[in-house]
């Protein structure tokens, strides 16, 4: 491995990963930048990102802290605008936040004085849903992650592993066809963290959803996704590369661990990762 000071070129412009034929990609990424703007003067956050994820793919985003995979994550959320390039969802610019998109972040969004059950139900009432079926989709969703029994307590009654189980519900009741997630398990314990990979990925298999997962973990970026999608240190971040996972489907998270492809992987993403470190460090 090399050490941090030991820089390997990197190609500025990466192309973005093949899509299929005649097929338009879930989400596109071309040419996105993100400068912000304070009493310091412009800090360009991200450089020129070029990505396009196909429907009912998991890719996971990784790099260095501080190199803007949160913002990029908003952008293609619609929480924000790039200041360059262009986002789209299925061929369409993204100018807000899309009814087809489920966001979920590091800290959960239950509101403290509702239930499990009037959390989960709150997004389809906020868009519409009738009771009765907002009511169905909240039970349904509650018994899938496994809180069954748990609809009348109140956040504060929960573990921090079940609080997350009820905002992974929350999101899917919405019922997205994409998922953004932004280190939603960043917080736990380890055994508590495997347990809500595992579910996740149980809950999004057959590609039923297409997902993009932020995360400094890159044995849970190789274990969960089809591609990982390696940052570049700041400012200016781009995709250093995009890594293919190869590892068959369904996944056993504590078996996979071992198989040779996911050392391999994971080793080379450690190495890429500590040369950005390195060149972070640098500047």
């Amino acid at each position: 491995m090399r050490t941090p000071g030991a820089v390997a070129p990197v190609v500025p412009r990466p192309e973005p990963p093949p899509a299929a034929a005649g097929r338009v990609p879930r989400i596109r990424l071309e040419g996105v930048g993100k400068t912000f703007h304070g009493s310091g003067g412009p800090y360009p956050a991200i450089g020129h990102v070029d990505l396009a994820v196909e429907a009912g793919a998991f890719v996971a985003i990784v790099g260095p802290s501080g190199c803007g995979k949160s913002t990029l994550l908003r952008l293609v959320a619609g929480l924000d605008r790039p200041t360059a390039g262009r986002i789209t969802l299925d061929g369409r610019p993204v100018t807000g936040v899309s009814p087809t998109v489920g966001i979920m972040f590091q800290q959960d969004a239950l509101l403290p004085w509702r239930t499990v059950l009037e959390n989960v139900a709150l997004g389809p009432r906020i868009r519409g849903v009738s009771r009765p079926e907002r009511l169905r989709r909240a039970r349904a969703w509650i018994e899938r992650v496994g809180l069954g029994g748990f609809e009348a307590r109140y956040p504060a009654q929960l573990s921090g592993g079940m609080r997350q189980r009820a905002a992974l519900a929350q999101v899917l009741a919405c019922e997205p066809e994409i998922l953004l997630m932004d280190e939603p398990f960043a917080h736990l314990d380890a055994q508590t963290r495997r347990i809500l990979e595992a579910d996740l990925l149980a809950l999004c298999a057959g590609g039923s959803r297409t997902v993009l997962l932020v995360t400094h973990d890159l044995d849970e970026a190789v274990a969960m996704a089809d591609a990982v999608a390696l940052m570049t240190a700041g400012p200016a971040s781009r995709i250093r590369a995009v890594h293919r996972v190869g590892l068959p489907r369904p996944r056993d998270l504590n078996r996979v661990r071992s198989e040779p492809a996911f050392t391999h992987l994971s080793r080379l993403l450690w190495e890429h990762l500590w040369e950005e470190v390195g060149r972070g460090r640098e500047r």
